[in-house]
């Protein structure tokens, strides 16, 4: 006797007998439910946003530091190395520990000093072996001469200026409650304040404030819906676009890619400032840095920066600095006088606040053995530094201290 009873499918085989057809037509269906919703939500929020809502726009004090707990390899490109003297191709690590300092940071996990070093690019060393960059290698240095326990942090970052470090300063800084910081900035204010004339500013990158908004409609607002996009794919899938930045940034130093250009909005057109107006907000910061360090007893340490500006610098640095300003009506020797008076900044702060100072711009050589464009060091540059800067903290210490028989009792902070 046959058994007439239909077979109940399972959800499988319901789903493999639908047509292809049909499947792409439920995803354009859903595709197109999403892009309407999207536009609708877009068109409400720029045009008729309802009373509790008018402003979804939320700002912040920049916190300008890497990426914590991130470690990442870092090539510079062929266009990049054109503009430079000495530099070795080749992929350079960079590590960040849980509060974004770069790795090696805390060695010991009760240190009897503990000292943070802050600046821009040439403090961070992004393109000298990690442990190769002076802020690592100078406290290695001086622990061996001092036999004292030594943490050095390396809070570098390119772009930072000195009201940067002050803010990563108050941020995270203060609260490890170390027993000196060491600053170095000079060439990162000084083309802030040229180019835009306050540290208050609307630069995307170096502003203090930033402004954000869950859809970024202050970007589209400024008709830069690419940036809106981003950071729509940046909240939604952040795995997927932190890939798509990796490939990116890949491209780019492929040598096929060309980095972005964070000044465009100001070629090709001059730079009007005030001399006189941006070295004294330079120095206000520089005594801010001072200050809030001794509010909360830590010794403030300023270094001067050295730099490759010389009366008739080298072919090479010479075209990379005319590249870096193109359009910008400023020429090389207003540039190399202006970088002198805020190097001198820092001597005449040092000096009034009886702040002790490591004056490296008077001490590294001039030339490409050390830096491989006008202020980055190369790996002998950066040991060269480390070696200075270590000597100096350690004439620097109390006596006890500078012994290499045992002055742990008498560390600064113990």
């Amino acid at each position: 006797m046959t058994d007439n009873t239909p077979t109940r499918s399972s959800p499988t085989q319901r789903l493999s007998r639908l047509r292809p057809g049909w499947i792409c037509k439920i995803l354009l269906a859903l595709v197109a439910v999403a892009g309407s919703l999207a536009v609708c939500e877009l068109a409400l929020e720029m045009f008729a946003p309802a009373p509790s809502h008018r402003s979804k726009l939320s700002r912040s004090i920049r916190l300008k530091e890497h990426r914590p707990d991130s470690d990442e390899i870092n090539v510079p490109s062929e266009t990049y190395l054109s503009d430079t003297e000495g530099l070795e191709p080749g992929e350079y690590r960079l590590r960040t520990d849980s509060d974004g300092f770069i790795e090696p940071s805390q060695i010991h996990e009760h240190a009897d000093l503990q000292i943070f070093f802050l600046g821009g690019s040439s403090t961070e060393c992004e393109f000298v072996p990690e442990r190769q960059r002076f802020p690592y290698l100078a406290g290695r240095s001086l622990e061996k001469t001092t036999a004292l326990r030594v943490n050095s942090f390396n809070g570098g970052n390119s772009g930072n200026h000195s009201m940067h470090c002050n803010l990563i300063l108050l941020g995270k800084i203060v609260p490890r409650r170390p027993d000196m910081v060491v600053l170095m900035e000079c060439i990162n204010d000084l083309i802030t304040l040229t180019y835009t004339g306050s540290y208050w500013n609307r630069s995307e990158q170096r502003s203090i404030i930033v402004e954000t908004s869950p859809l970024e409609l202050a970007a589209l607002r400024r008709a830069s819906p690419i940036k809106g996009a981003e950071a729509l794919l940046k909240l939604t899938f952040p795995e997927i676009y932190l890939r798509c930045r990796a490939a990116r940034d890949r491209f780019r130093t492929s040598g096929q890619g060309g980095a972005s250009d964070e000044w465009a909005s100001l070629r090709n057109r001059k730079l009007q400032y005030d001399p006189k107006q941006i070295l004294s907000e330079y120095r206000r910061s520089l005594e801010m840095f001072c200050r809030v360090c001794r509010t909360y007893g830590i010794e403030p340490i300023l270094m001067t920066q050295p730099n490759r500006c010389v009366a008739e610098p080298s072919p090479v640095v010479r075209r990379a600095f005319e590249k870096s300003v193109v359009g910008m009506d400023f020429p090389y020797d207003r540039f190399r006088g202006e970088l002198a008076h805020f190097n001198e900044a820092i001597r005449s702060v040092a000096a009034e606040q009886t702040v002790f100072l490591i004056d490296l711009e008077r001490l590294v050589p001039k030339e490409a053995s050390h830096m491989y464009d006008i202020v980055h060091y190369n790996a002998v540059g950066s040991e060269f530094v480390a070696k200075i800067v270590a000597e100096k903290l350690r004439e620097h210490l109390p006596d006890p201290a500078r012994r290499a028989d045992g002055g742990r009792q008498s560390a600064p902070g113990s």
